[in-house]
């Protein structure tokens, strides 16, 4: 496997490749064509925007917010297009997790596309709703919320 890393999204170049990944996987393949770069949530105080790189190449993306001492949410995983199917999602969930334990995360959460929902329980992810308001926003397309315990 080649040399893959999880890093915090600082340089201009990096926060453009973020985005771009973002935008193009989980919005444009999917027919939405809202996706705001500049989306107050990227900056918020506990967000850690990331990227995983593979031998310094971005190739996924994550951000996790940190919104207790015990608890996170993974916001929008992605990984590119021409490195999906290779396991590079099951390594960045598992990195994200790594990073959550060292923030002394004990719980995440996820909202979850209805196509990643096979994918998240195949990582142990469990049915959960964390947040009334948003899963109602969510479920009506068949997303779903789960958590995870660390």
């Amino acid at each position: 496997m080649p040399s893959l890393t999880l890093e915090r999204v600082i340089s201009p170049a990096d926060w453009a490749r973020y985005h771009e990944i973002r935008r193009r996987v989980l919005f444009e393949a999917r027919g939405y064509t809202h996706y705001d770069p500049h989306h107050p949530d990227e900056s918020k105080e506990g967000a850690y925007p990331l990227l995983l790189k593979k031998e310094g190449r971005p190739i996924g993306t994550v951000r996790l917010d940190h919104i207790s001492p015990y608890v996170a949410i993974v916001r929008m995983l992605a990984i590119h297009e021409d490195d999906q199917g290779q396991g590079y999602g099951s390594v960045l969930e598992a990195l994200t997790r790594e990073m959550a334990r060292s923030l002394g995360v004990k719980t995440l959460y996820v909202n979850a596309a209805k196509e990643a929902i096979t994918y998240y329980e195949h990582l142990g992810w469990q049915f959960f709703v964390w947040d009334t308001k948003e899963n109602e926003a969510i479920s009506s397309s068949g997303n779903k919320q789960l958590k995870k315990k660390l």
